[in-house]
């Protein structure tokens, strides 16, 4: 296998358990949010004071943040799924996803929940996707043209070789 295309396919493969993971998570938390509030406010399940904000800050988000967010992430995993299959409408759908998430959080959470390293990391794999798919796919173009080339080099030199030995 091309080195180019194990390389694309371990970030592919990174992409794939993050999206999925992020998908996963986001589905339950949908789901179970009325659920979770219920218990954590009643007071039958206390977590130690550290996880106490992080837990405020789960129960304090709108269950329609999640479900955007595994909409979006679902859209993502096809992107990567796609893009496995060196389809660039895959990219397409990847990115959408990917640039729609970084807004969401401004939309539901306002401008302090924005992270910028997560700015940073999906811009990295979105140029990383970009460039390398666009890359394969003019290999792929332009393979099978060498191919044809270079037969057609082979047969023609060996035309030139047999005139020659025949004159």
């Amino acid at each position: 296998m091309n080195p180019l295309i194990r390389s694309f396919r371990f970030v592919l493969v990174l992409s794939l358990i993050g999206s999925g993971f992020m998908l996963l998570s986001n589905l339950i938390y949908a789901l179970t949010l009325p659920a979770m509030m219920e218990v954590f406010q009643s007071g039958a399940f206390s977590l130690p004071e550290q996880y106490q904000v992080a837990l405020d800050m789960i129960l304090s988000t709108p269950r329609s943040f999640y479900a955007l967010s595994a909409l979006l992430y679902a859209l993502s995993l096809t992107g990567v799924i796609l893009m496995w299959k060196l389809r660039m409408n895959g990219f397409h759908c990847y990115t959408l996803a990917q640039l729609l998430l970084l807004l969401l959080p401004l939309l539901f959470l306002g401008k302090d929940r924005l992270a910028l390293g997560d700015i940073m990391l999906t811009l990295l794999f979105v140029c990383y996707y970009f460039f390398t798919l666009r890359r394969i796919l003019a290999l792929q173009q332009d393979g099978p043209q060498q191919e044809d080339d270079t037969d057609a080099m082979e047969t023609h030199g060996a035309e030139d070789d047999e005139s020659h030995t025949t004159d």
